[in-house]
């Protein structure tokens, strides 16, 4: 699972952190906090505009649940998924009755349904020594 401190995203420069729930002041001053999709890519290019001065196509990598994953799929602008495939097996109905930080445990997975079915053509695929990826 994620890290708690960040760990695992301290090579992004920016994080838009897509939540409904999720309070701005809990997170550092370079992690924006968008409650939807649409306000996500809006958040994105406001940033890319003062970055860049300049107004241009905007690169948006998505990580999220499900509902996130399908709403960026579905997305006008997109051209590209780079899909990872983590091989692992997590003892899903296990870890859903262990509390962590008093709260339970919420799994999304990608829905399968949404991996080659938007026109996405394969045009890659590497394989690493633990895991592999797909583009």
């Amino acid at each position: 699972l994620e890290d708690e401190a960040g760990e695992h995203i301290s090579h992004v420069r920016r994080c838009i952190v897509v939540s409904r729930n999720a309070d701005p002041a809990d997170f550092p001053n370079d992690v924006t906090v968008a409650h939807s999709f649409s306000d996500a890519l809006s958040a994105a290019k406001d940033l890319q505009d003062t970055r860049f001065g300049v107004e241009n196509s905007l690169d948006c990598w998505v990580g999220g649940g499900e509902r996130l994953y399908e709403e960026a799929l579905n997305h006008k602008g997109a051209f590209q998924i780079h899909l990872t495939t983590v091989h692992t097996n997590i003892d899903v109905v296990k870890l859903k009755d262990v509390p962590i930080n008093g709260n339970q445990v919420r799994v999304a997975m990608f829905p399968a349904k949404y991996r080659w079915d938007n026109n996405f053509d394969r045009i890659k695929e590497w394989e690493g020594e633990e895991s592999g990826s797909s583009s």
